[in-house]
């Protein structure tokens, strides 16, 4: 069986085709999936992926501010919802990653670097209390006793978890 020189080439190219199409399937469905979601493990293995790849430098820190900023978004919309704690932990979970990945930088890296992680930290933690002002909460009519008082909040708890990491990085 003799083989053409152009059909061994549309055979690799068809194997290279079908090789990076299951990842590249996997990256497009997965890209706005949301904590609770099929997908939402495999985003997140890439994304583990794509920060394994990077070097410990300004690009991994751009890198995981941006996944900050990921992890805020996936949680608005559920930050009254089933999978709230999940979101909000995943927020705490990417800052605490970005805070032990900054102690791996040069020391010129670091100082660069700590105004921008700062920032986007406080940032992080007003959207989250601009979104709990913005939640309706209900206001118990003035005859009516005292109800028991509230749980704590996870939003709050959120916000002290970010301000522990902002202290340490200032």
């Amino acid at each position: 069986m003799k083989f053409s020189r152009q059909k061994i080439i549309n055979i690799s190219f068809t194997v290279i085709v079908l090789f990076l199409a299951l990842p590249t399937t996997a990256i497009l469905a997965s890209w706005n999936s949301l904590p609770g979601s099929t997908l939402y493990p495999v985003k997140r293995g890439l994304e583990k992926t794509a920060l394994f790849l990077l070097p410990n430098s300004l690009l991994e820190m751009d890198f995981r501010l941006k996944l900050l900023d990921r992890r805020f978004n996936e949680a608005i919309p559920n930050l009254f919802g089933n999978h709230s704690d999940q979101s909000l932990k995943a927020i705490v979970e990417e800052a605490r990653m970005m805070e032990l990945a900054f102690e791996d930088l040069a020391p010129k890296t670091q100082v660069r670097a700590q105004i921008k992680v700062v920032s986007k930290l406080k940032q992080t933690s007003q959207k989250l209390e601009q979104a709990q002002q913005q939640h309706l909460i209900p206001v118990p009519h003035p005859n009516q006793p005292p109800a028991a008082p509230p749980p704590p909040n996870p939003i709050d708890e959120t916000q002290e978890d970010l301000d522990d990491i902002i202290k340490n990085l200032e």
